[in-house]
């Protein structure tokens, strides 16, 4: 007989039936036609990084949040890992920024004319 622990989704993560994910993508569409509406233009970033991207930058806590992917292929039996999912995004933030910063709108604008 299957335990009822079976059914959950895994921990920090949770289903949306239709009704609530329909409230939630209203939400999200709205939110998405404001910043719109006032110039701001959406940025989609991987789920992962490398590794060495996210390790060292906040210390001993920061590494705590860090969930490591083991590699696969020639090097899985090493127990290795060289991609770790993102705990924020403030270093795909970043790294996106470092990368393509010339081709990125400047965050700043011109005052309206009166």
């Amino acid at each position: 007989m299957p335990s009822p622990k079976q059914f959950e989704p895994a921990s920090g993560t949770r289903d949306f039936l239709a009704a609530e994910f329909e409230r939630r993508e209203y939400a999200f569409s709205t939110i998405r036609a404001v910043f719109s509406r006032y110039g701001f233009q959406p940025l989609q970033t991987p789920a992962f990084e490398r590794l060495d991207v996210l390790t060292g930058k906040y210390g001993d806590e920061g590494d705590k949040l860090v969930f490591k992917i083991l590699r696969r292929g020639e090097h899985e039996a090493t127990g290795e890992a060289d991609l770790a999912l993102r705990y924020d995004l403030t270093v795909p933030l970043a790294r996106a920024a470092a990368a393509y910063g010339s081709q990125l709108p400047s965050p700043s604008r011109e005052p309206a004319s009166a």
